[in-house]
């Protein structure tokens, strides 16, 4: 022996922590109240704050040295929020809806294995749960009940806002901007018959849902986008007497 330490040849070598090869359970402490009515035969309405404790949250990840995709109880987190939905028939032949929700997401702390077996740094404790926007919200209106021959008609646009979140779990992946898309769609129904044109995303929005990592992919990084504006036409037949 000359007293150095010994030289490794070849590549390091990892060796995957036991705990990754299962996913245990996770569990959580729920805590909400609410209200929801409805007023002169037209008008509904609900509303609830919540107060979610998750202990041991399941999350995808990508893990090991490799990027290999999988799942991981990445450590504690809580969701909480208030959530509320309003719908109100205008008149014989209008009504709308409004939808929203506001969660506020942490995850409070990692556990061992999290900070172990994650591919790249995972973000601060007390960062967003990922996937979860912090505000979304919806709205529609529909015109119809508008007798056409031996059928009815109708029309309705609806649109759609989710706010900025993080997109995976991992300290140097970009933060995905809010956007908001719109839709249209006309329906006339006789009998058992329906036939609806629609258009999702009219305005061919370009909203970006994820990113994969700039420190997996380098420049060639790139963004997961919602689907472009998109045509269609259906037409469905019910089995059930009309008005079903």
């Amino acid at each position: 022996m000359n007293g150095l330490p010994p030289t490794q040849i070849g590549p390091p070598v990892y060796v995957t922590p036991p705990g990754l090869y299962r996913v245990n359970p996770d569990t959580a402490d729920n805590y909400e109240i609410g209200a929801k009515g409805t007023l002169d035969n037209s008008f509904r309405y609900s509303a609830a704050i919540y107060d979610i404790q998750w202990h041991n949250v399941q999350e995808s990840a990508f893990l090991t040295p490799l990027a290999i995709p999988g799942a991981i109880n990445a450590g504690n987190a809580f969701s909480r929020g208030v959530e509320a939905e309003l719908f109100d028939r205008l008149s014989d032949h209008l009504s709308a809806q409004i939808d929203y929700t506001y969660d506020q997401t942490k995850l409070t702390s990692y556990s061992a294995l999290a900070l172990e077996g994650l591919t790249v740094p995972p973000p601060a404790a007390g960062t967003a749960l990922p996937g979860t926007p912090k505000n979304s919200a919806s709205i529609a209106l529909e015109y119809g009940h508008v007798p056409v021959g031996a059928g009815e008609f109708r029309v309705g646009a609806n649109a759609h806002y989710q706010g900025s979140q993080l997109p995976a779990l991992s300290a140097t992946i970009p933060t995905v901007p809010g956007y908001t898309t719109v839709g249209a769609r006309a329906a006339y129904s006789m009998t058992h018959w329906t036939t609806t044109l629609y258009v999702d995303n009219l305005t061919n929005q370009i909203g970006v849902n994820s990113y994969t990592d700039p420190v997996q992919w380098g420049r060639y990084y790139q963004a997961l986008v919602s689907r472009p504006r998109t045509v269609g036409l259906t037409v469905s037949y019910s089995l059930g007497r009309k008005g079903n």
